[in-house]
């Protein structure tokens, strides 16, 4: 049986001790990740936000919790792709879609989706549209006292 002892705290342990409280601390970490979750969602149930504000804050008796929401967005990049190879360069097409993955630049897109325009033009916007899948992540909690 191989024992270590921490030369600091004179405290000897097994392996299987070790890994004890490997397993251990594993299992409260899920625990509490899982009420951490759980009151999360709670909140979230309470939270109202005016459109555009992606930040939002609830105040309890103790506390209070700054609540920011996901600002990224993901895009379809089949869709993108698409729009990039059948609408004409030299016009917004350009501006709008940028190639790596393809992005997409939102202090544009923000001016495109509040333009209309001939039919070729909303058929363009449509497609956009309908490629933006929305944001993601998770929003940010800050409790403070």
């Amino acid at each position: 049986m191989t024992v270590f002892m921490d030369t600091t705290t004179g405290e000897v342990n097994t392996i299987d001790e070790l890994l004890e409280d490997i397993i251990l601390a594993e299992s409260n970490i899920n625990v509490y990740r899982v009420m951490a979750h759980n009151a999360k969602s709670k909140l979230m149930s309470l939270l109202k936000l005016e459109d555009g504000h992606k930040t939002g804050r609830i105040q309890g008796q103790k506390y209070k919790c700054k609540v920011e929401m996901p600002t990224k967005i993901m895009w379809d990049q089949q869709k993108l792709g698409k729009v990039y190879s059948i609408y004409p360069h030299g016009t917004v097409v350009d501006s709008l879609v940028k190639i790596a993955n393809y992005k997409v630049d939102m202090r544009e897109y923000k001016k495109f989706i509040n333009t209309t325009g001939d039919k070729e033009f909303m058929d363009f916007k449509d497609f956009m549209l309908s490629a933006n899948l929305g944001t993601v992540g998770t929003p940010k909690f800050t409790i403070e006292e």
